[in-house]
């Protein structure tokens, strides 16, 4: 039986009916890979899992996975990393360049991993994003060394074996092509006996609960974990639809608790954040599977929500889910399969593939999956029996639980968490939550005439003007089928609200959660609505209210009086606001370090003085808020003709206009004119810089460009912002720092295109043996300006600018076509006056290498704001207590150029390895001490930091016994220090 407790086959086969038929062998069967997925095996025994990926046109994501980690190291302890590290500093064939500055020439930059992790059961190289556009020797090249590098590992080590890795290439690739192409090289290779993989998992049952404590940041919060362990799915039916299965029950049965957990909290009056539930699969690991939930409570009710807990998870196992219970949550859960992935990135094909290959997961398509879930046509109850049956399975008191605290001290809260969770168990089960009557809603039938019906010009689609004023943009898509988009978009924003507090306008969206519409509290709609599958969401901004959202094709006219009850039956709540503002705060507590938390900091840096801010900033919002706020909405709300409704998917269009006669009277309208309300705020140009401690090193930086949003300078700004990334990129790369990067026109306070990057350190095991990662923040900011100040000087060549075009052009038309885009892009036109998708590949080819340049040297007089945290200092060690006779592996041979290798450590690591120390032990360099030293401080004057710390000094380097002392001056491999590019 291969679901666990009640579950058996003939369960699943009355479920799915005909989507599932037993094989010969009684078990479930596989499912179809993805079309664009080409697998094989080389003569010599190398797998290769090739996927072909419209989306992502002239890029390529390349990987080598190898079935060897630390938990099959043997005595060898620590050699995986070691192996890894060596063949990224020096390969035969990659001798100069090594082979990680050939990456970071191609523009391959390491992640937050570094270049490859190493875990227990495997090691994963990651190339990702050659620009194959611009150099068609890319993927050849980088092919020649994955080869280099596997010919370089089978021979030191029986455990990497051609047979025990596989090549993965996705993007734009032609596959045909690329399996002559490894066929030849895998010549470079030698065929090797092949050897067998031992699989040494096994699963340990518990019958006892435990308990685990992890330390946090200092904080009244506590983060609770409970996570219920399960035997892993065997490998060989990873691929059939029992995984497809067992996903959609642990979302089901997640939705349950999530509902029936919030509302126990509510009326306990526990305030929380962060509840979630998470299915860890096996195709994401070596271990056993899991479902954990999790919850961050305050310190002083951590002993209640613990009881809580048990009392809604006792509920559950001992009653089951009901059958109208379950129809609450089937609109929920089942709408979100409606949603395609359709822009698959590479970084999803190569994630599909590694699973596949080491723990053999399906390759199948989400297109696949979507028909495996909604072609299906169950009874709620017989849906219910099951979900019932897989819970009692899972669920215990006891048994496969581990539970998990985090705060700032332990004292006796495991005492408290386990006594409190033990003893509700056996209590009264905490009631069903149900989503609440919409009948309640009412109906608002209010007749209008359709007016006017013209083509919309930029989409192809409808535009209806009513009697009343109002109008409706319809676009018929199908991408989605049984979905669709919906956004009621209004020209009121902060700048009209009267009467708030500079930092409240960013709370506005969420007071409409907390009050009371349609004689229900927020809650109860909110509930309302996801048992019906409607997504509502709220958007604030300077000049406008969006109120968007999806919901299935069937539900339109809920969505109408959705809308029309916010809009006109809502009244504040005060005790659900304070409910609402005890939670805010406890989310601020746990959220220190939280991206959300670090761009409120770099936005407030970038434009100083500025109320309009949209990022939260942990204010204590005071008892009248909600009345205030209600004003503000009273007066937006009535004048309903003041925007427009958009409307894209999967709707017949004749019945959409019926259904919008019939309700869109009941919208209050105005014949008042509109008028774009301006801040009169102008940013100021320079560099604001702000320097604080924490516990780990990272930067963030923003920089903000005055530019008129037009088509044509959309397209430039957007094809400079990527020559800035990959300025920054290659900067940070050099130090041994990830960074990643997103940019955005804004038209508030004036028209402007912000970039944004934010940079910490990769994991040092991911690195190169012989790179020089630095801790040293301020060396990276340095690394940094120097990089743009040459860029926005020099700008970029033709070659860099036709690349760059045609990739921008690329990702622009695979998501042209997708519901999303369309919405977003009539959101600019409607609202804004901008219009970026007529004619756009016109515009794209109209950019040229002097526009872009033209635009990089406007960086000097910009507007900018860097946030530099320094963590502790770190020192690179290689140590191992359980390592009796430390193995260090590198090439038969090291070829280092001058100034290639300033501390040594590539030296030190051949030289380890070939054993020349053995013979001089008064030589012997203490590998448990060994640090690389920072590079040399900048002797120029530090910018003034906001913060009042000072940092603590540097130590001092010492010179390493195999190394000329440091010389006086500065090494080479370390740019010289460059002026702030910002100018006054």
């Amino acid at each position: 039986m291969i679901f666990r407790g009640k579950l058996c086959l003939s369960a699943l086969i009355l479920v799915f009916g005909a989507a599932a038929r037993l094989s010969a062998d009684d078990r479930l069967p596989s499912l179809a890979a993805d079309g664009n997925i080409v697998t094989g095996r080389l003569d010599n025994g190398i797998s290769y899992y090739l996927a072909t990926n419209s989306s992502q046109k002239g890029i390529v994501d390349m990987a080598l996975v190898q079935k060897a980690g630390r938990a099959d190291e043997g005595k060898r302890k620590g050699e995986s990393i070691v192996f890894s590290r060596g063949v990224l500093a020096d390969l035969p064939r990659f001798t100069s360049p090594a082979p990680f500055e050939y990456l970071q020439s191609m523009g391959v930059f390491p992640s937050e991993l570094g270049y490859m992790h190493v875990s227990d059961d495997a090691t994963v190289y990651s190339f990702p994003n050659f620009m194959v556009s611009q150099t068609t020797e890319a993927v050849d090249s980088t092919l020649l060394m994955i080869f280099d590098i596997i010919e370089s590992q089978s021979s030191q080590s029986y455990r990497y074996t051609p047979e025990n890795q596989a090549i993965i290439i996705a993007g734009d690739i032609d596959a045909s092509s690329l399996v002559v192409k490894m066929n030849m090289l895998s010549m470079l290779v030698s065929r090797r006996a092949m050897q067998q993989r031992e699989k040494d998992y096994k699963w340990m049952a518990s019958d006892t609960v435990r308990f685990r404590f992890g330390r946090r940041h200092e904080g009244a919060a506590c983060s609770l974990t409970f996570r219920y362990s399960m035997q892993r799915m065997p490998e060989d039916v990873m691929g059939s639809v029992q995984a497809l299965v067992t996903k959609r029950l642990m979302r089901e049965l997640g939705a349950v608790i999530r509902k029936r957990l919030s509302t126990g909290l509510r009326e306990h009056d526990i305030a929380y954040s962060g509840l979630r539930c998470v299915y860890r699969n096996g195709a994401e690991g070596p271990s056993d599977e899991s479902f954990s939930l999790s919850i961050n409570v305050d310190r002083s009710q951590v002993a209640e929500a613990a009881a809580v807990v048990g009392k809604v998870l006792a509920g559950i196992d001992a009653g089951g889910v009901a059958e109208d219970e379950y129809k609450d949550i089937r609109y929920e859960t089942g709408t979100d399969w409606y949603y395609v992935q359709t822009e698959l990135t590479n970084e999803y094909y190569v994630d599909k593939c590694v699973s596949a290959f080491l723990y053999g997961a399906s390759l199948a398509s989400p297109a696949t999956e979507k028909e495996f879930y909604t072609k299906r046509n169950v009874a709620d109850g017989t849906n219910a029996r099951l979900l019932s049956n897989f819970a009692a399975a899972l669920l215990d008191k006891e048994r496969n639980l581990t539970i998990e605290c985090r705060a700032e001290r332990e004292d006796s809260l495991r005492l408290a968490i386990l006594d409190s969770f033990s003893s509700a168990w056996p209590s009264a089960a905490m009631p069903k939550a149900h989503g609440a009557d919409t009948l309640s809603l009412g109906m608002h039938k209010k007749p209008v005439k359709l007016k006017t019906e013209t083509n919309e010009p930029m989409t192809g689609g409808k535009m209806w003007t009513f009697s009343n004023g109002m109008q409706v943009i319809f676009k018929q898509s199908t991408d989605d089928a049984g979905v669709f988009a919906f956004n009621f978009l209004l020209r009121s924003g902060y700048a009209r609200a009267k009467g708030l507090n500079p930092g409240e306008f960013a709370y506005l969206g969420d007071v409409i959660g907390v009050c009371d519409i349609a004689g229900m509290t927020g809650y109860d709609f909110s509930e309302a609505m996801t048992a019906n599958g409607i997504e509502l969401s709220t958007r604030i901004d300077v000049s406008d209210i969006s109120i968007s959202g999806s919901a299935p094709s069937g539900k339109m006219m809920l969505v109408l009086k959705a809308l029309m009850a916010i809009a006109y039956d809502s009244k504040p709540n005060a005790e659900s606001f304070d409910y609402f503002r005890r939670c805010e705060r406890l989310s601020d507590d746990m959220d220190e370090e939280h991206l959300i938390r670090r761009r409120t900091i770099i936005d407030s840096l970038l434009a100083p003085g500025y109320e309009y801010i949209p990022s939260k900033k942990g204010n204590e919002l005071p008892d009248d808020f909600p009345s205030r706020a209600d004003d503000f909405f009273d007066a937006v709300f009535s004048r309903a003709n003041d925007g427009v409704l958009i409307i894209v998917g999967d709707l017949d269009e004749i019945a959409l206009k019926k259904l919008l006669c019939q309700y869109l009277g009941a919208f209050k309208t105005d014949n008042g004119t509109s008028f774009r309300a301006r801040t009169g705020y102008v940013a100021p140009n320079g560099l604001r810089d702000k320097g604080d401690k924490g516990s780990r090193s990272y930067m963030d930086l923003a920089y903000s460009l005055p530019i008129n949003y037009t088509a044509e300078n959309y397209m430039t700004a957007s094809v400079a912002a990527i020559a800035m990334y990959r300025a920054v990129a290659a900067a940070a790369a050099s130090a041994g720092w990830h960074s990643s990067w997103s940019n955005e026109f804004v038209m508030f306070p004036d028209e402007r295109m912000n970039v944004y990057f934010t940079l910490g350190m990769a994991d040092r095991n991911g690195l190169p043996a012989s790179m020089i990662q630095g801790s040293s923040v301020d060396e990276v900011a340095r690394r940094v300006n120097a990089a743009l100040s040459r860029l926005a000087a020099e700008g970029i060549s033709e070659q860099e600018s036709r690349t760059f075009v045609s990739l921008f052009g690329n990702t622009l038309k695979a998501r042209m076509s997708q519901p999303e885009t369309i919405e977003s892009m009539l959101v600019l036109r409607y609202s804004y006056g901008k219009d970026l998708m007529t004619n756009y590949e016109d515009r794209l080819n109209a950019v040229t290498r002097d526009k872009v340049n033209s635009f990089l040297a406007l960086l000097p007089k910009s507007s900018g704001a860097r946030h530099r945290v320094s963590g502790p200092a770190e020192e690179e060690m290689i140590f191992d207590p359980h390592m009796e006779d430390p193995v260090y592996v590198l090439p038969d041979s090291l070829h280092i150029g001058a100034g290639e290798d300033p501390t040594g450590m590539a030296k030190l690591y051949w030289r380890l390895f070939h054993g020349m120390y053995e013979d001089e032990p008064d030589e012997r360099i203490d590998i448990t001490t060994l640090w690389v030293p920072e590079p040399i401080p900048d002797p120029s004057p530090e910018p003034e930091q906001e913060s009042e710390a000072e940092p603590a000094p540097e130590p001092e380097a010492e010179p390493s016994p195999e190394t000329e002392p440091a010389p006086e001056t500065e090494p080479a491999s370390v740019p010289e220090p460059e002026p702030e590019i910002f100018e006054e």
